[in-house]
């Protein structure tokens, strides 16, 4: 499968993988050396690799290299490391299953699904799924919604949950 001209044959022509890496072994001009991780560092923290004047991302160039074929939507970085493109980190997702394997983002807990609520003054525990908001419940501690948000979430992230 190619994508720009872009193909496993092409990846391999011009790559070794080493360690999680794309390695230069025929460079592609002057700037290049051979043995040269290939790539720099997004503003998003992900490795990006120029070729054939567009930009790709290193994992879903590593993807590619290994199984012989584009992923079909996402890359999910099982770790989360973003940086991280050794092929045993990497599955492919849907977004919403690399939705499920995000660190928390919440302003008024450091667990996922849990945040504080002014109006009951207790800890309340919800998620997300299939665009519908669940509401699991509401506690008295912090640790008892993060283990209720566990609990109701197992079932549905399985193994993308990161709680």
């Amino acid at each position: 499968m190619s994508k720009n001209g872009i193909t496993q044959d092409f990846l391999k022509e011009y790559f070794d993988y080493r360690d999680g890496q794309l390695v230069w072994i025929k460079p592609r001009n002057n700037r290049v050396k051979i043995g040269q991780p290939a790539g720099t560092r997004s503003n998003s923290g992900y490795i990006q690799i120029q070729l054939k004047g567009k930009l790709y991302f290193e994992h879903r160039l590593i993807w590619l290299y290994h199984h012989g074929k584009w992923p079909k939507d996402q890359i999910d970085h099982i770790n989360r490391v973003k940086d991280d493109n050794q092929i045993e980190n990497l599955r492919e997702a849907t977004i919403q299953q690399n939705n499920f394997n995000k660190k928390s983002y919440g302003k008024t807990s450091a667990y996922k699904g849990v945040s504080w609520s002014k109006r009951n003054k207790k800890w309340r525990a919800a998620y997300g799924y299939k665009g519908k908001v669940y509401y699991v419940g509401y506690y008295e501690t912090e640790i008892e919604a993060a283990e209720a948000y566990r609990r109701a979430t197992e079932h549905v992230h399985k193994e993308y949950a990161n709680y």
